[in-house]
């Protein structure tokens, strides 16, 4: 890929490329991506939880209080959201969230005529650039 900045980037982006994204990959996109749209989506019940638990705790082996305690607050939550769906009350989305979405739609049905992932990921890439660590 000739827009990386270095040797790792470009090992890394061509393992990306021939993994997940070019015709005969072994993870073809239909296995993990779906068409953008505005219905808010989430993850799998399974990667919620594990992201809301982990984000709890600081130190490998957390106090036994402290494990009882998160789990406690995990289960009112969901509790919460539950009874909110059942009373069919849904939060709004943001205005920035919305413009995100909407932006992310345009590109993707460009995409969708014109045929070309690389030019899709990188009018999109922008808004998904990870966090710096240090």
């Amino acid at each position: 890929m000739s827009t990386c900045p270095n040797e790792n980037g470009y090992i890394f982006s061509d393992y990306i490329l021939k993994s997940y994204i070019e015709s005969g990959c072994l993870f073809p996109p239909e296995l993990w991506a779906s068409e953008p749209s505005i219905s808010p989506r989430t993850t799998n019940g399974a990667e919620s939880f594990h992201k809301m638990y982990n984000g709890q705790f600081h130190s490998a082996h957390p106090p036994t209080h402290l494990v009882i305690s998160v789990l406690m607050e995990i289960q009112a939550e969901t509790m919460r959201k539950i009874n909110s769906i059942a009373r069919n009350v849904h939060s709004k989305m943001g205005s920035s969230d919305l413009k995100r979405i909407c932006n992310v739609i345009e590109h993707f049905n460009n995409f969708k005529t014109h045929k070309n992932i690389i030019k899709y990921l990188t009018s999109i890439g922008f808004m998904y650039q990870g966090k710096k660590l240090y």
